[in-house]
């Protein structure tokens, strides 16, 4: 691919000490990029939105005191959300399916940093069975949502079975799948895949995540188009980041470009405090001010809502509400649904 000689050249292009740092980063976290994802990169230099997702920095190496491996809680002991090792049941009426923790690109930004591409998270069979037993177990839960990493990464039959046994149990009602496939490699979304989502006989919604306006390519666009013929709702969340997305035009053409190709906006998503992620983090004043200008220049149906998931796994509240107290320069009051209360210091 034309790609790769140009990424060989940037790393070889890096000074001894720079080189060094980002094998130290790379030394606790891995790096991923599909061959399609790279051939969106226009210039190998952070102030590429593509590039700045996928390609290591030394500033990952820089960890923020109040900065957490788990950011959003998933296994937060006190909180007893993680009662199975591939489950995570935060709200009554529906719980997280963690089937991989595999993805097909590393995004640098990831709250789940910590265990992607780590064979250590890998559930066995047993895992996956005790999963689905603790559905079957819990009639409160309505919907199952399949996250990772990512399900995608999985053979269609494997993933198809697991969300057969799930769709089989009969207080399910709702399907739904996260994944960065369409993003990084749309090639992913075959008509056999498509058809063996439309066929689990419970309604299914696919979850994409799509951050810039130069990922939304004829490519992905044509290969979603085969959910959405087959009546799969397709949304999207996206991540407020500093150097990517944090700027209201970047985001209004991105949001016009997804509701216009038959993608609904779901999410956007302040960025959680993950280690080694300052860089991308805006304050919450400007995320409102630039969510209250989107709010000024486009349909509210191509408006996501702007939530901030509380750290420690209390839950993702509305970040434009009276959830989100300003308390003094930088510092907030976050209050969950529950009205549960934390602080939180910019």
């Amino acid at each position: 691919m034309e790609k790769i000689p140009a990424a060989e050249a940037w790393f070889a292009s890096l000074d001894g000490q720079t080189r060094s740092r980002l094998e130290r980063v790379l030394g606790t976290y891995q790096m991923g990029i599909t061959p399609y994802y790279l051939s969106l990169i226009q210039k190998f230099e952070p102030g590429d939105p593509v590039f700045a997702q996928i390609i290591p920095r030394e500033a990952e190496a820089t960890i923020l005191p109040d900065e957490l491996e788990d950011p959003i809680g998933d296994d937060n002991p006190e909180l007893h959300t993680h009662p199975v090792r591939t489950i995570t049941h935060r709200y009554t009426d529906r719980v997280l399916f963690h089937p991989t923790p595999i993805c097909a690109v590393y995004c640098r930004y990831c709250f789940r940093k910590r265990l992607v591409g780590q064979a250590a998270f890998t559930p066995n069979p047993a895992d996956i069975e005790e999963g689905v037993a603790y559905i079957a177990a819990h009639p409160e839960i309505r919907e199952v949502i399949f996250t990772g990493g990512d399900p995608l990464i999985l053979p269609d039959n494997r993933l198809v079975k697991i969300m057969q046994q799930v769709a089989a149990i009969e207080h399910v009602l709702l399907l739904r799948i996260h994944t960065r496939l369409p993003v990084v490699n749309p090639f992913r979304l075959t008509a056999a895949l498509a058809d063996g989502l439309a066929g689990l006989g419970k309604p299914v919604r696919i979850v994409t995540h799509f951050n810039h306006p130069v990922e939304v390519t004829q490519t992905a666009v044509q290969a979603i188009r085969k959910l959405i013929e087959r009546g799969i709702p397709v949304l999207n969340q996206s991540v407020l980041l500093n150097g990517v997305n944090a700027d209201t035009r970047t985001l209004e053409s991105l949001l016009l470009k997804l509701v216009t190709n038959g993608i609904q906006p779901y999410y956007l998503h302040h960025s959680d405090k993950v280690r080694g992620t300052g860089h991308f983090r805006l304050s919450i004043s400007r995320g409102r001010e630039i969510y209250r200008e989107l709010l000024t220049r486009l349909p509210g149906y191509a408006v996501p809502g702007y939530v901030l998931d509380i750290p420690g796994g209390y839950g993702k509240i509305p970040v434009n509400s009276d959830h989100v107290i300003p308390l003094e320069l930088g510092k907030y009051r976050l209050i969950s649904l529950q009205g549960v209360r934390r602080d939180y210091q910019e």
